[in-house]
């Protein structure tokens, strides 16, 4: 077991040296997709977009018009085990009827997650025939992917996503450094699993593998979806 956590770690190592040389544990990239398209209320009322994304992953969606447009756009989504969401107005971009649409949720869920570019005629009003029906749009959708779909596979039961105060070292087991030396950056954010017996070690998640930080170095995550949400107090091994 010992020489399989050093040998997995040694591996993690060398991934995020090759990955980011200049940020030795670098957050997986966001994927930005973005789509344009021409809608008709009559003939042409949305465009559906397909997207695999991994439980646990913070999703955020816009819905612009595009000018010349008279478009009032409104997006909706589902995905699996019956999620689904929709937004009609809360956008920042002022079209010609109300507001852009803008969606933030984290996928609760691995699998495919279908994204409708639409109209609130369409999707509220069930108006085909209003012209703000019709126009143009861009559509971005920003989502995180781990590395190699190991997420797929991870436990995040009681897991909270925790946010770094200081930079940390990192411990294969309570109080036994990593090998080779391995030191998470302040600002980063991870999955927090629990905490060890003796209350000094936080368990999280890196690249998919279980390892252990001092419980002074990480904090609750006060982002736009998590908004410090206190971190798990649950006994972990």
């Amino acid at each position: 077991m010992k020489r399989t956590m050093i040998v997995r770690l040694a591996v993690i190592a060398v991934l995020l040296w090759v990955i980011a040389p200049s940020s030795l544990l670098a957050a997986p990239a966001a994927t930005t997709a973005v789509r344009t398209g021409t809608l008709d209320g009559e003939t042409h009322p949305w465009d559906d977009y397909t997207f695999f994304i991994l439980g646990g992953t913070q999703v955020v969606i816009d819905l612009e018009c595009t000018p010349p447009s008279d478009l009032d756009p409104a997006v909706a989504v589902t995905g699996p085990g019956g999620f689904s969401a929709m937004d009609d107005d809360s956008g920042a971009m002022a079209c010609a009827q109300a507001y852009s649409s803008h969606l933030e949720f984290v996928a609760p869920e691995t699998g495919d997650y279908v994204v409708r570019a639409s109209s609130y005629e369409i999707l509220i009003d069930n108006d085909p025939t209003d012209p703000n029906a019709d126009g143009y749009y861009r559509l971005t959708v920003v989502y995180e992917q781990g590395l190699g779909g190991c997420d797929t596979r991870l436990n995040l039961t009681n897991a909270v996503v925790g946010a770094f105060v200081a930079d940390a070292p990192v411990y294969a087991e309570p109080g036994q450094l990593a090998v080779p030396e391995l030191t998470i950056a302040a600002g980063k954010t991870y999955w927090v699993l629990g905490i060890d017996a003796s209350g000094e070690y936080y368990q999280i998640y890196l690249q998919c593998v279980k390892v252990w930080v001092p419980v002074s170095a990480v904090g609750p995550n006060y982002d736009d979806v998590w908004q410090g949400v206190p971190l798990p107090s649950v006994k972990v091994e």
